[in-house]
């Protein structure tokens, strides 16, 4: 019977490591997120665009930007996925 119980300890703190290792993994990620966040100039910089051009993507629909208190903001993996969706249409 005691066996048993080590067993089942053993396999408790195995379960909380392992579940303590995830936590860790998605607050680093959630994290990494919100630091990638990137105002329209930065997003120019970011793609070599000029202003005009900017706006001409946002208006096509290319770039679609997150509006926070009426500034436009992007994810870098956003960006990555409407650089390789346009690329595909030959939009860029």
């Amino acid at each position: 019977m005691k066996n048993y119980e080590e067993e089942f300890l053993q396999l408790l703190k195995g379960m909380h490591a392992l579940l303590t290792e995830i936590n860790d993994m998605v607050s680093q990620e959630k994290a990494q997120r919100l630091e990638k966040l990137l105002n329209k100039n930065e997003v120019m910089a970011y793609l070599n665009i000029s202003d005009a051009t900017y706006r001409r993507y946002v208006d096509k629909g290319t770039l679609k930007p997150m509006c926070l208190g009426g500034i436009d903001l992007y994810y870098i993996p956003d960006l990555h996925e409407a650089l390789e969706i346009s690329r595909r249409k030959g939009r860029f």
